[in-house]
């Protein structure tokens, strides 16, 4: 069964780092709902241990950018100098998918992203 780890831009300048069988559902409508999701990749990996291995590792890598005495240790400051480049350099090696506007959607529909693409999504978001 296929899992995923996922990265979720929220209106308020944070992101959400998570693993889940369906990161639309977890998203918009799971533990962590939001309406203001505007921008989510997601990773695909073979089973739940992948995922949440994928998970983990990226937390630590984006450590620095942690919003502190959040409730848990899931939720970054999307908009701190150096994590759009952070988030490329976790990711380049990974085959991504995209979509935008989940916050807004009944359902979602998931785009490949090349390394290439991925950057310029991200430029986007200054």
């Amino acid at each position: 069964m296929k899992h995923y780890s996922y990265l979720a831009w929220m209106q308020d300048n944070t992101l959400k780092v998570g693993y889940a069988l369906d990161p639309f559902f977890r998203v918009k409508r799971g533990l962590t709902s939001s309406s203001n999701c505007f921008l989510c990749f997601r990773i695909e990996h073979a089973n739940k241990q992948e995922a949440k291995e994928q998970e983990t590792w990226l937390k630590k890598f984006l450590k620095p950018f942690r919003i502190e005495n959040a409730h848990c240790k899931e939720w970054f400051h999307s908009n701190q100098k150096g994590i759009k480049k952070a988030i490329i350099t976790a990711l380049k090696y990974s085959a991504i998918e995209w979509a935008a506007g989940i916050g807004n959607k009944h359902s979602t529909t998931w785009e490949n992203a090349s390394l290439e693409e991925m950057k310029k999504i991200i430029k986007k978001l200054e």
